[in-house]
Protein backbone atom coordinates (compact mmCIF):
# COMPACT_ATOMS: atom_id res chain seq x y z
CA UNK A 1 0.00 0.00 0.00
CA UNK A 2 2.74 2.35 0.92
CA UNK A 3 4.75 1.45 -2.19
CA UNK A 4 1.79 2.19 -4.47
CA UNK A 5 1.26 5.55 -2.86
CA UNK A 6 4.91 6.47 -3.32
CA UNK A 7 4.79 5.44 -6.96
CA UNK A 8 1.71 7.58 -7.58
CA UNK A 9 3.36 10.57 -5.93
CA UNK A 10 6.48 10.01 -8.02
CA UNK A 11 4.43 9.84 -11.22
CA UNK A 12 2.61 13.05 -10.29
CA UNK A 13 5.87 14.93 -9.69
CA UNK A 14 7.38 13.73 -12.98
CA UNK A 15 4.33 14.60 -15.08
CA UNK A 16 4.65 18.41 -14.96
CA UNK A 17 8.28 18.18 -16.00
CA UNK A 18 7.33 16.17 -19.05
CA UNK A 19 4.61 18.72 -20.02
CA UNK A 20 7.04 21.79 -19.96
CA UNK A 21 6.61 23.55 -23.37
CA UNK A 22 9.59 23.71 -25.73
CA UNK A 23 10.52 27.28 -26.94
CA UNK A 24 10.41 27.65 -30.74
CA UNK A 25 13.81 29.02 -31.92
CA UNK A 26 12.12 30.98 -34.73
CA UNK A 27 9.92 32.77 -32.23
CA UNK A 28 12.96 33.36 -30.03
CA UNK A 29 14.98 35.04 -32.80
CA UNK A 30 11.94 36.90 -34.08
CA UNK A 31 11.46 38.38 -30.63
CA UNK A 32 15.11 39.36 -30.46
CA UNK A 33 14.94 41.01 -33.88
CA UNK A 34 11.81 42.93 -32.90
CA UNK A 35 13.43 44.13 -29.68
CA UNK A 36 16.55 45.17 -31.57
CA UNK A 37 14.45 46.97 -34.20
CA UNK A 38 12.50 48.77 -31.50
CA UNK A 39 15.69 49.84 -29.71
CA UNK A 40 17.23 50.93 -33.00
CA UNK A 41 14.10 52.90 -33.90
CA UNK A 42 14.09 54.71 -30.56
CA UNK A 43 17.82 55.41 -30.85
CA UNK A 44 17.33 56.68 -34.42
CA UNK A 45 14.60 59.09 -33.34
CA UNK A 46 16.79 60.67 -30.68
CA UNK A 47 20.07 60.44 -32.61
CA UNK A 48 18.49 62.11 -35.62
CA UNK A 49 18.14 65.25 -33.51
CA UNK A 50 21.02 65.00 -31.01
CA UNK A 51 23.74 63.43 -33.17
CA UNK A 52 22.60 63.94 -36.78
CA UNK A 53 24.73 62.47 -39.54
CA UNK A 54 24.84 62.30 -43.31
CA UNK A 55 26.86 60.81 -46.11
CA UNK A 56 25.90 63.58 -48.52
CA UNK A 57 28.95 65.71 -47.82
CA UNK A 58 31.83 66.82 -49.99
CA UNK A 59 35.12 68.61 -49.56
CA UNK A 60 34.98 72.10 -51.04
CA UNK A 61 37.52 74.81 -51.79
CA UNK A 62 38.15 77.76 -54.04
CA UNK A 63 38.55 76.69 -57.68
CA UNK A 64 39.78 79.56 -59.84
CA UNK A 65 40.25 79.53 -63.63
CA UNK A 66 43.41 81.59 -64.16
CA UNK A 67 43.68 83.73 -67.29
CA UNK A 68 46.44 85.97 -68.59
CA UNK A 69 46.12 89.71 -67.97
CA UNK A 70 48.41 90.51 -70.90
CA UNK A 71 48.80 88.77 -74.22
CA UNK A 72 51.88 87.32 -75.77
CA UNK A 73 53.90 84.19 -76.46
CA UNK A 74 54.59 81.86 -73.53
CA UNK A 75 58.37 81.59 -73.12
CA UNK A 76 58.65 79.66 -69.83
CA UNK A 77 56.49 77.17 -67.91
CA UNK A 78 57.74 76.68 -64.36
CA UNK A 79 55.19 74.13 -63.10
CA UNK A 80 53.58 70.95 -64.31
CA UNK A 81 50.04 69.66 -64.04
CA UNK A 82 48.84 68.72 -60.53
CA UNK A 83 51.78 70.42 -58.84
CA UNK A 84 51.58 72.24 -55.51
CA UNK A 85 52.83 75.83 -55.50
CA UNK A 86 53.38 78.48 -52.85
CA UNK A 87 51.87 81.92 -52.76
CA UNK A 88 53.47 84.34 -55.29
CA UNK A 89 55.42 81.51 -56.93
CA UNK A 90 55.93 81.94 -60.69
CA UNK A 91 53.86 79.52 -62.78
CA UNK A 92 54.59 80.72 -66.32
CA UNK A 93 56.10 83.67 -68.17
CA UNK A 94 54.95 85.57 -71.25
CA UNK A 95 57.50 87.18 -73.59
CA UNK A 96 58.25 90.51 -71.86
CA UNK A 97 60.09 92.26 -74.74
CA UNK A 98 57.15 94.32 -76.01
CA UNK A 99 56.27 95.38 -72.48
CA UNK A 100 59.87 96.33 -71.66
CA UNK A 101 59.84 98.61 -74.71
CA UNK A 102 56.54 100.08 -73.55
CA UNK A 103 58.11 100.88 -70.17
CA UNK A 104 61.07 102.59 -71.84
CA UNK A 105 58.76 104.61 -74.07
CA UNK A 106 56.59 105.66 -71.14
CA UNK A 107 59.68 106.64 -69.15
CA UNK A 108 60.90 108.78 -72.08
CA UNK A 109 57.50 110.45 -72.34
CA UNK A 110 57.65 111.29 -68.64
CA UNK A 111 61.09 112.84 -69.05
CA UNK A 112 59.85 114.86 -72.03
CA UNK A 113 56.88 116.06 -70.01
CA UNK A 114 59.22 117.19 -67.25
CA UNK A 115 61.34 119.02 -69.83
CA UNK A 116 58.25 120.64 -71.29
CA UNK A 117 57.30 121.79 -67.82
CA UNK A 118 60.77 123.28 -67.41
CA UNK A 119 60.54 125.02 -70.77
CA UNK A 120 57.09 126.27 -69.89
CA UNK A 121 58.41 127.63 -66.62
CA UNK A 122 61.13 129.47 -68.54
CA UNK A 123 58.56 130.94 -70.91
CA UNK A 124 56.58 132.19 -67.93
CA UNK A 125 59.67 133.86 -66.51
CA UNK A 126 60.32 135.47 -69.91
CA UNK A 127 56.71 136.64 -70.15
CA UNK A 128 56.87 138.08 -66.65
CA UNK A 129 60.01 140.03 -67.63
CA UNK A 130 58.26 141.33 -70.74
CA UNK A 131 55.33 142.52 -68.63
CA UNK A 132 57.68 144.30 -66.23
CA UNK A 133 59.52 145.97 -69.13
CA UNK A 134 56.26 147.05 -70.75
CA UNK A 135 54.99 148.53 -67.51
CA UNK A 136 58.28 150.38 -66.95
CA UNK A 137 58.13 151.72 -70.50
CA UNK A 138 54.52 152.78 -69.98
CA UNK A 139 55.46 154.55 -66.75
CA UNK A 140 58.23 156.46 -68.51
CA UNK A 141 56.03 157.40 -71.47
CA UNK A 142 53.23 158.40 -69.11
CA UNK A 143 55.51 160.76 -67.13
CA UNK A 144 56.89 162.34 -70.32
CA UNK A 145 53.40 162.70 -71.79
CA UNK A 146 52.21 164.46 -68.64
CA UNK A 147 54.91 167.12 -69.07
CA UNK A 148 54.06 167.55 -72.76
CA UNK A 149 50.37 167.92 -71.97
CA UNK A 150 51.15 170.60 -69.35
CA UNK A 151 53.36 172.57 -71.74
CA UNK A 152 50.72 172.20 -74.48
CA UNK A 153 48.14 173.63 -72.12
CA UNK A 154 50.35 176.67 -71.45
CA UNK A 155 50.90 177.15 -75.16
CA UNK A 156 54.61 176.51 -75.00
CA UNK A 157 54.39 173.44 -77.28
CA UNK A 158 52.16 173.06 -80.32
CA UNK A 159 49.18 170.70 -80.39
CA UNK A 160 51.07 168.38 -82.73
CA UNK A 161 53.53 167.54 -79.94
CA UNK A 162 50.59 166.75 -77.64
CA UNK A 163 49.02 164.47 -80.24
CA UNK A 164 52.35 162.70 -80.70
CA UNK A 165 52.63 162.16 -76.90
CA UNK A 166 49.08 160.78 -76.80
CA UNK A 167 49.92 158.26 -79.54
CA UNK A 168 53.05 157.07 -77.77
CA UNK A 169 51.09 156.70 -74.51
CA UNK A 170 48.46 154.55 -76.27
CA UNK A 171 51.13 152.35 -77.78
CA UNK A 172 52.71 151.85 -74.34
CA UNK A 173 49.31 150.82 -72.89
CA UNK A 174 48.77 148.35 -75.71
CA UNK A 175 52.22 146.89 -75.17
CA UNK A 176 51.45 146.33 -71.46
CA UNK A 177 48.15 144.62 -72.32
CA UNK A 178 49.83 142.40 -74.93
CA UNK A 179 52.61 141.32 -72.57
CA UNK A 180 50.09 140.50 -69.82
CA UNK A 181 48.10 138.40 -72.33
CA UNK A 182 51.25 136.48 -73.29
CA UNK A 183 51.95 135.83 -69.60
CA UNK A 184 48.42 134.50 -69.04
CA UNK A 185 48.75 132.28 -72.12
CA UNK A 186 52.06 130.84 -70.89
CA UNK A 187 50.60 130.10 -67.45
CA UNK A 188 47.53 128.44 -68.95
CA UNK A 189 49.67 126.32 -71.26
CA UNK A 190 51.91 125.19 -68.43
CA UNK A 191 49.25 124.56 -65.80
CA UNK A 192 50.56 123.42 -62.42
CA UNK A 193 54.28 123.20 -61.94
CA UNK A 194 56.37 120.16 -60.98
CA UNK A 195 54.72 116.77 -60.45
CA UNK A 196 51.29 118.43 -60.17
CA UNK A 197 51.41 119.37 -63.82
CA UNK A 198 48.70 117.58 -65.83
CA UNK A 199 51.14 116.47 -68.54
CA UNK A 200 53.52 115.08 -65.93
CA UNK A 201 50.71 113.26 -64.13
CA UNK A 202 49.44 111.76 -67.39
CA UNK A 203 52.92 110.57 -68.39
CA UNK A 204 53.52 109.17 -64.89
CA UNK A 205 50.24 107.21 -65.06
CA UNK A 206 51.22 105.72 -68.44
CA UNK A 207 54.57 104.68 -66.98
CA UNK A 208 52.91 102.97 -64.00
CA UNK A 209 50.51 101.16 -66.34
CA UNK A 210 53.40 99.97 -68.52
CA UNK A 211 55.33 98.72 -65.47
CA UNK A 212 52.23 96.87 -64.25
CA UNK A 213 51.78 95.17 -67.64
CA UNK A 214 55.44 94.14 -67.54
CA UNK A 215 54.95 92.56 -64.10
CA UNK A 216 51.85 90.75 -65.39
CA UNK A 217 53.95 88.88 -67.94
CA UNK A 218 54.85 86.57 -65.03
CA UNK A 219 51.73 84.65 -63.93
CA UNK A 220 52.04 83.91 -60.21
CA UNK A 221 50.03 81.91 -57.68
CA UNK A 222 47.68 84.13 -55.70
CA UNK A 223 47.92 81.82 -52.66
CA UNK A 224 49.09 78.34 -51.66
CA UNK A 225 47.41 75.72 -53.80
CA UNK A 226 47.64 73.32 -56.70
CA UNK A 227 47.80 73.77 -60.46
CA UNK A 228 45.57 71.41 -62.42
CA UNK A 229 44.00 71.07 -65.87
CA UNK A 230 47.02 72.79 -67.40
CA UNK A 231 48.05 71.90 -70.94
CA UNK A 232 50.64 74.53 -71.80
CA UNK A 233 53.90 74.48 -73.71
CA UNK A 234 56.48 77.05 -74.66
CA UNK A 235 55.42 78.81 -77.86
CA UNK A 236 51.70 78.90 -77.15
CA UNK A 237 50.03 82.29 -77.40
CA UNK A 238 48.24 83.59 -74.33
CA UNK A 239 45.30 85.94 -74.80
CA UNK A 240 43.80 88.32 -72.28
CA UNK A 241 40.89 86.73 -70.41
CA UNK A 242 41.41 83.26 -71.89
CA UNK A 243 41.82 80.62 -69.11
CA UNK A 244 45.22 78.94 -69.10
CA UNK A 245 44.80 76.50 -66.20
CA UNK A 246 42.76 75.82 -63.08
CA UNK A 247 44.06 76.81 -59.67
CA UNK A 248 42.74 75.04 -56.55
CA UNK A 249 43.53 77.02 -53.42
CA UNK A 250 44.55 75.17 -50.25
CA UNK A 251 44.26 78.30 -48.13
CA UNK A 252 40.61 77.65 -47.26
CA UNK A 253 39.15 74.12 -47.36
CA UNK A 254 35.81 73.18 -45.87
CA UNK A 255 33.10 70.52 -46.01
CA UNK A 256 29.64 71.20 -47.35
CA UNK A 257 27.21 68.71 -45.82
CA UNK A 258 23.59 68.55 -46.92
CA UNK A 259 21.54 67.74 -43.82
CA UNK A 260 17.87 66.86 -43.74
CA UNK A 261 15.63 69.65 -42.53
CA UNK A 262 14.75 67.89 -39.28
CA UNK A 263 18.47 67.33 -38.58
CA UNK A 264 19.39 70.99 -38.28
CA UNK A 265 17.02 71.96 -35.48
CA UNK A 266 19.73 71.63 -32.81
CA UNK A 267 22.81 72.32 -34.95
CA UNK A 268 24.60 75.58 -34.21
CA UNK A 269 28.01 77.07 -35.09
CA UNK A 270 30.75 75.62 -32.91
CA UNK A 271 29.26 72.13 -32.54
CA UNK A 272 31.90 69.40 -32.70
CA UNK A 273 31.95 67.18 -35.78
CA UNK A 274 33.62 63.88 -36.67
CA UNK A 275 34.52 63.50 -40.34
CA UNK A 276 35.37 60.42 -42.39
CA UNK A 277 36.97 61.01 -45.78
CA UNK A 278 36.68 58.37 -48.48
CA UNK A 279 40.30 59.08 -49.39
CA UNK A 280 41.44 58.00 -45.90
CA UNK A 281 39.58 54.81 -44.85
CA UNK A 282 39.69 53.93 -41.17
CA UNK A 283 40.52 57.46 -40.01
CA UNK A 284 38.28 59.99 -38.25
CA UNK A 285 39.09 63.72 -38.38
CA UNK A 286 37.98 66.50 -36.07
CA UNK A 287 35.99 69.51 -37.27
CA UNK A 288 33.32 71.96 -36.17
CA UNK A 289 30.21 73.57 -37.59
CA UNK A 290 30.99 76.94 -39.17
CA UNK A 291 27.60 78.05 -40.45
CA UNK A 292 24.20 76.89 -41.69
CA UNK A 293 22.69 77.77 -45.04
CA UNK A 294 19.89 80.32 -45.07
CA UNK A 295 17.90 78.63 -47.82
CA UNK A 296 17.83 76.48 -50.94
CA UNK A 297 16.13 76.73 -54.31
CA UNK A 298 13.15 74.39 -54.27
CA UNK A 299 10.85 75.45 -57.10
CA UNK A 300 11.15 75.25 -60.85
CA UNK A 301 9.54 78.44 -62.05
CA UNK A 302 7.94 78.29 -65.46
CA UNK A 303 8.43 80.95 -68.09
CA UNK A 304 5.64 83.36 -69.00
CA UNK A 305 3.25 81.62 -71.37
CA UNK A 306 4.01 78.15 -69.98
CA UNK A 307 2.09 76.02 -67.54
CA UNK A 308 3.39 75.61 -63.98
CA UNK A 309 5.84 72.79 -63.32
CA UNK A 310 4.60 70.43 -60.59
CA UNK A 311 6.96 67.99 -58.90
CA UNK A 312 5.16 64.76 -58.11
CA UNK A 313 6.06 62.97 -54.89
CA UNK A 314 5.35 59.32 -54.35
CA UNK A 315 4.35 57.53 -51.16
CA UNK A 316 2.63 58.85 -48.08
CA UNK A 317 5.69 60.79 -46.84
CA UNK A 318 7.18 63.68 -48.77
CA UNK A 319 10.87 63.74 -49.64
CA UNK A 320 12.97 65.50 -47.00
CA UNK A 321 14.43 68.88 -47.89
CA UNK A 322 18.15 69.24 -47.33
CA UNK A 323 20.08 72.36 -46.32
CA UNK A 324 23.83 73.01 -46.60
CA UNK A 325 25.88 73.03 -43.40
CA UNK A 326 29.43 74.39 -43.66
CA UNK A 327 31.99 72.45 -41.59
CA UNK A 328 35.56 73.60 -40.92
CA UNK A 329 38.47 71.27 -40.11
CA UNK A 330 40.00 71.95 -36.69
CA UNK A 331 43.11 69.77 -36.98
CA UNK A 332 45.86 69.57 -39.55
CA UNK A 333 46.06 65.79 -39.69
CA UNK A 334 43.85 65.87 -42.78
CA UNK A 335 46.16 68.26 -44.65
CA UNK A 336 47.02 66.78 -48.02
CA UNK A 337 43.86 64.66 -48.01
CA UNK A 338 41.37 67.47 -48.61
CA UNK A 339 40.67 67.23 -52.31
CA UNK A 340 38.02 69.36 -53.95
CA UNK A 341 34.89 67.28 -54.52
CA UNK A 342 36.00 64.41 -52.27
CA UNK A 343 33.19 62.51 -50.55
CA UNK A 344 32.80 62.42 -46.78
CA UNK A 345 30.61 61.12 -43.96
CA UNK A 346 30.00 63.41 -41.01
CA UNK A 347 28.29 63.30 -37.62
CA UNK A 348 27.48 66.36 -35.52
CA UNK A 349 27.40 66.31 -31.71
CA UNK A 350 24.82 68.92 -30.75
CA UNK A 351 24.63 68.20 -27.01
CA UNK A 352 26.31 66.64 -24.01
CA UNK A 353 24.36 63.37 -23.96
CA UNK A 354 27.04 60.82 -23.07
CA UNK A 355 25.11 57.77 -24.30
CA UNK A 356 24.10 59.18 -27.68
CA UNK A 357 27.53 60.74 -28.23
CA UNK A 358 29.23 57.43 -27.44
CA UNK A 359 26.94 55.55 -29.81
CA UNK A 360 27.57 58.23 -32.44
CA UNK A 361 31.35 57.84 -32.11
CA UNK A 362 31.00 54.08 -32.48
CA UNK A 363 28.82 54.45 -35.59
CA UNK A 364 31.19 56.93 -37.30
CA UNK A 365 34.14 54.61 -36.65
CA UNK A 366 32.23 51.74 -38.18
CA UNK A 367 31.59 53.93 -41.21
CA UNK A 368 35.29 54.77 -41.39
CA UNK A 369 36.04 51.06 -41.66
CA UNK A 370 33.28 50.57 -44.22
CA UNK A 371 34.99 53.09 -46.51
CA UNK A 372 37.53 50.36 -47.30
CA UNK A 373 34.73 48.77 -49.33
CA UNK A 374 33.90 51.89 -51.35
Amino acid sequence: MTDNTAEQVSNQTEKPQEEKPVVNPIQKWTLRVLIFALVYFVWYLFADRITPSTNQARVRGYVVPVAAQVQGEIVKVHTSINQLVNSDEAILEINPRDYELAVEQARAELEKAMQDVGAGSASIVSAQAAVAAAKAHYKSISANAARVFEMEKRGILPHSDGDKARGMLGQAEAQVAASEAELAKARESLGNTGVDNVKVRSASARLEDAIMDLERTVVRAASDGGVTNMKLEVGQYARVGEPLFTFVSTRAIWIEAFMRENNIGNIKPGDQVDVVLDVAPGRVFKAEVKSLGFGVKWDQKSRPGELPVVQATGGWMRDPQRFPVIIQFTDQSSAGLRREGGQADIIVYTGGNFLLNSLGKISIRIKSLMTYLN
